[in-house]
C-alpha cells in the first residue's frame, strides 16, 4: 500500500472529496486507450481496451482476494493493470462477479475464469477434486 493509498483509509473527508464524484480511472502505464468494454464487480473492475498500437488488452484493478483480478496473486491494485495471462489471446468480453472474473475470446471459442470457485461457480475444479486427481 502506497502512502497516498493509505491516507484514504478511515478518512471520511478525503473519501468524500476523492471518490463520490466521477473522475478518470488511473492506468498503470500512460498510453492512448480506447475502452471497448468494462465490468464492475463488488470490489474490482475489468476493462478491455485497445492500446495505441491497435492491440486489444485486458486490465483489472481492485481487491485481488481469491485471485479475481487475474494476475496470479491476491494483491490489491489501485490502477488498471494489464493481465499478462492474455498477452497471446484476444479477449473481447469480460464479466466481473462478486468474487470471480470471466473472460471471453474474440471468436467465442474460449471462456477463462479466475477467482473464488469453491462451489464451482467458475467452472473450475474445486480443491478437493484437484487433491483427488480428478480432471
Amino acid at each position: 500500500v502506497t502512502e497516498q493509498e493509505s491516507e484514504y483509509k478511515y478518512k471520511t473527508d478525503l473519501i468524500l472529496e476523492k471518490f463520490l464524484t466521477p473522475a478518470p480511472v488511473q492506468w498503470e502505464f500512460p498510453a492512448k486507450y480506447e475502452v471497448l468494454e468494462v465490468s464492475m464487480g463488488v470490489t474490482h473492475l475489468l476493462v478491455v481496451a485497445m492500446v495505441d498500437n491497435n492491440i486489444i488488452k485486458v486490465f483489472s484493478a481492485g481487491h485481488g482476494v481469491y485471485g479475481r483480478l487475474g494476475h496470479g496473486d491476491e494483491k490489491q491494485r489501485h490502477r488498471l493493470t494489464e493481465i499478462k495471462a492474455f498477452e497471446h489471446e484476444c479477449i473481447t468480453h469480460v464479466a466481473a462477479g462478486a468474487f470471480h472474473s470471466l473472460f471471453l475470446n474474440n471468436t467465442g471459442t474460449a471462456v477463462y475464469a479466475c477467482g473464488r470457485s469453491d462451489t464451482g461457480q467458475c467452472g473450475l475444479l474445486a480443491q478437493k477434486e484437484i487433491e483427488a486427481g480428478e480432471g
